[in-house]
């Protein structure tokens, strides 16, 4: 990114397997799906994941549309991941894009190629190094059973 300051987000433990993302004053809630023990009102990693791509889908669509001075509302996508394993992750993803009734073919079409220009599906193609630290907090305990 260069010119442009890194994104950076925190995420600290709660309890268990509940933690919270915290960014520019916004807070979010991240747990197992409740179906693995986790409570309700948390998004699950690969919810956020799936949130932040059908997001990033959208906001390209309609800063595209808004380039080519059409204002664009009412759109939504939807996404369905299937885990896959070995090692585990997200093996595919189906994204649903739905358009407002009535659209010309040629704009339905450019409608479908924008959204996979955003930075997160590209991200998904072409991913980034990541490199861990590690340091010793105050305030981490480690229970023993």
């Amino acid at each position: 990114m260069r010119g442009r300051a890194p994104m950076k987000v925190q995420v600290t433990q709660i309890a268990g397997q509940r933690f919270e993302v915290h960014t520019d004053g916004a807070t979010l809630t991240v747990d197992v799906p409740t179906a693995q023990g986790g409570q309700p009102g948390g998004f699950s990693s690969g919810e956020l994941l799936l949130g932040a791509l059908g997001a990033c889908m959208l906001g390209t669509l309609v800063e595209a549309e808004a380039l080519q001075g059409t204002q664009l509302e009412g759109v939504a996508v939807e996404l369905v991941a299937e885990a896959a394993a070995k090692p585990q992750r997200i093996g595919s993803i189906d994204v649903h894009l739905e358009l407002p009734a009535g659209l010309p073919p040629q704009q339905q079409d450019r409608y479908t190629r924008s959204p996979s220009r955003c930075k997160i599906h590209n991200t998904l193609h072409q991913p980034p190094t990541i490199t861990m630290h590690t340091s010793t907090a105050n305030t981490a305990r480690i229970a023993h059973s």
